[in-house]
């Protein structure tokens, strides 16, 4: 989990947080975001880092990343349903299959995001 906290803050801006959850899941919240369009390409990016091997006790292991996207303030008002709002979603892109994402269906205008790792 070290390594994988350790890509996640390496791929976002030093104003950008990165936190653990619990279990495999982390939230990344990314501050002003000027352009929602920007979005899709973090993720892929952050995806793209996550995917590289990684050795564990001599294995090489890689990690499948699912992402669920939500966007503040159109997508919850408060910290607790932003991070609901993107485990939803973050489920529908389990159902997409690895290495995906989705966008809470719900508008845009900030950022908020979970990923599970499988």
């Amino acid at each position: 989990m070290r390594v994988v906290a350790q890509r996640l803050s390496d791929g976002v801006r030093a104003e950008d947080t990165v936190a653990r959850l619990g279990g495999d899941e982390f939230i990344v919240v990314l501050e002003e975001m000027s352009d929602d369009g920007n979005i899709p390409t973090i993720v892929g990016k952050i995806i793209a880092t996550l995917a590289a091997p990684v050795t564990f006790h001599g294995r090489e292991m890689s990690i499948a990343t699912s992402v669920g996207i939500c966007l503040y303030p159109d997508d919850g008002q408060s910290a607790d349903e932003l991070v609901k709002n993107a485990d939803v979603a973050m489920y529908r892109a389990k159902e997409k299959g690895r290495n995906s994402f989705h966008f809470f269906s719900g508008g845009a205008a900030g950022c908020g995001a979970v990923a599970e790792l499988d």
